[in-house]
């Protein structure tokens, strides 16, 4: 990961943390960290990139707040506020 991506990765955690109301938080991890390889999907960007997981299905309350338009409307605003302050 780049510095740049887990300056932008951290402020995404900042905000999410900060306006979402989560009983926890998993933080920022390196993908190579989680699985033991870099995701596809991020290894070969040249600008920052993330992934954000907002949640799990197979949890039920993760999986009923993922769905709901408000908490949809919360998790959007607090990574647009992230990319703001980058």
């Amino acid at each position: 990961a780049s510095s740049k991506s887990i300056r932008l990765g951290k402020l995404a955690v900042k905000h999410l943390e900060k306006d979402i109301n989560y009983e926890y938080s998993y933080g920022l991890m390196r993908d190579v960290d989680m699985s033991g390889f870099t995701l596809a999907i991020l290894r070969q960007t040249t600008m920052p990139a993330i992934l954000i997981e907002y949640g799990f299905m197979d949890y039920e309350k993760e999986a009923k707040l993922m769905l709901d338009k408000k908490h949809q409307e919360k998790c959007a605003e607090a990574v647009a506020k992230a990319v703001c302050e980058y």
